[in-house]
């Protein structure tokens, strides 16, 4: 493969954003007409590069195409054991504030061996902002033999199903759980379990769902309800409940005795299911779990309950998309805020962006 991106695309190097990606559009359909996955992989991977401000950067002042950055690593904290066998996706707590103080927020990655919660500085939209990140892949080819792991292959597609939002052109930054992202020419779909703590608890999902779809470019397909129950540790493959696919988006209504990671008051827990493939990291499937006890709580003793609900239900609809907490006022935001903002603001629209932006290069089960 050619080192040099503008060779592959075949663009000058003071091209502007908007040549590079009709190169890439161009190119990538005419490899995948073609049936050369192998040249669209090159001119995606061209595309990433120049796409990308930093690393764009970093080439034209030194020729050397770097990997995509990851978070700089400082204080690891304890690493927790696990089994092989299962896909972990890392723990977003939201917490309730008491007495007007923010109470800590902890945010534990959990993969299929032991990897430490790494304290880590992200750079987002032109400010340094503060996240608790980590890896949060799992390679299945890497995993032969256990139980219901599939074998994955890539798969191009032809075109967005919707359009990208255009990011907000006003002030406020976002962090990330990880570089993967959602296929964005594949729908995604969602399944809905438990028992809503609200009369207008489904209304309250579609809405967000509805609104997490137009800000992210991403198509969303409700598949209705599953008796599967929330779980400390979900599989992003469940062959003998959904079929041989990805398992749906779980959003689930449940209780610390279900998971004990609400124990307490975190009031939700959100996060992707990413999986690797030839080198590729990409979401394929995620939970959104809601702590019916202290939401029932808060619709009932609180001025704006049925907008606090909604605000939690968004929040974690945007940690199963890929962002992690901001350091401002916004959804995003690590505990609840009684007096909102109860839709998403510009930092979260920004990053809602940038999570359906990943490229149409799919990771799919089966050989």
């Amino acid at each position: 493969m050619p080192s040099d991106p503008y060779f592959v695309l075949g663009l000058r190097s003071d091209a502007s954003d908007e040549q590079i990606k009709a190169a890439w559009e161009q190119r990538v359909t005419a490899a995948m007409q073609g049936n050369n996955l192998r040249l669209a992989q090159t001119i995606d991977a061209a595309y990433e590069v120049l796409r990308d401000p930093v690393r764009r950067r970093n080439y034209d002042r030194t020729g050397i195409v770097v990997p995509a950055a990851r978070p700089a690593l400082s204080a690891p904290a304890p690493a927790e054991q696990f089994s092989a066998g299962e896909l972990r996706q890392p723990r977003r707590r939201r917490r309730r504030r008491r007495n007007g103080r923010a109470q800590p927020v902890v945010a534990l990655v959990l993969v299929l061996t032991s990897v430490a919660g790494l304290f880590s500085w992200f750079e987002v939209t032109g400010a340094r902002e503060a996240s608790l990140n980590g890896s949060t892949t799992a390679d299945f080819n890497d995993l032969a033999g256990a139980d219901a792991v599939p074998v994955t292959h890539l798969v191009l597609d032809s075109q967005r199903l919707l359009p990208l939002p255009a990011a907000t052109p006003a002030d406020g930054g976002f962090t990330t759980i990880s570089p993967a992202r959602w296929d964005p020419c594949r729908p995604i779909h969602y399944v809905v379990s438990g028992e809503a703590p609200v009369p207008d608890g489904r209304t309250i999902i579609t809405s967000a769902i509805a609104e997490l779809s137009r800000d992210t470019g991403l198509r969303f397909i409700d598949d209705g309800t599953t008796t599967e129950r929330a779980r400390n540790h979900r599989s992003a493959y469940q062959p003998g409940r959904y079929g041989r696919r990805w398992a749906p988006l779980l959003i689930a209504w449940t209780t610390p005795s279900d998971v004990r990671r609400l124990d307490g008051d975190a009031l939700g827990i959100g996060g992707p299911l990413a999986v690797r493939s030839d080198g590729r990291e990409q979401i394929v499937s995620g939970i959104a779990y809601l702590d019916t006890t202290q939401l029932a709580e808060i619709y009932t003793h609180e001025a704006h309950g049925l907008e606090l609900v909604g605000q939690v239900v968004r929040h974690e609809l945007g940690h199963a998309v890929g962002l992690g907490h901001t350091t401002k006022a916004a959804v995003m935001y690590p505990t609840m805020q009684r007096d909102g903002p109860f839709d998403y603001t510009a930092g979260d629209l920004n990053g809602l962006a940038w999570a359906g932006g990943g490229s149409c290069v799919g990771i799919v089960p089966g050989p």
